[in-house]
């Protein structure tokens, strides 16, 4: 039995109407083929990935950007020059930025 088919005939049945069975085929084909393209119509085709909400992928992110600091972490080594803060002092007293490391603290 054709689902389609079988939905048009109970609603039919329901409003009290009688159409032929090629009216029924048609409207039958009708609904089946609205329903094959209702994705395209609202776009849900479209979606990259409808399963991934905007937190999952803002936890995806920080992952990924908390394993590159802990890979930076593991190939540097610490700069003795500042002592990791990526200031030093000038003649004046004043703080200046680490030319050992650039001020990020690790050579």
């Amino acid at each position: 039995m054709n689902y389609w088919k079988e939905c048009i005939t109970i609603a039919l049945d329901d409003l009290g109407l009688v159409l032929t069975d090629e009216q029924i085929d048609y409207l039958a084909d009708s609904v089946e083929g609205g329903h094959e393209n209702y994705g395209m119509a609202f776009g849900y085709d479209c979606i990259p990935n409808p399963v991934e909400s905007r937190t999952q992928m803002e936890l995806r992110e920080l992952k990924r950007k908390n394993q590159e600091h802990d890979d930076w972490m593991n190939k540097t080594k610490p700069c003795y020059t500042c002592s990791t803060t990526g200031t030093v002092k000038d003649c004046w007293g004043r703080d200046q930025t680490c030319f050992d490391c650039y001020g990020k603290g690790r050579v």
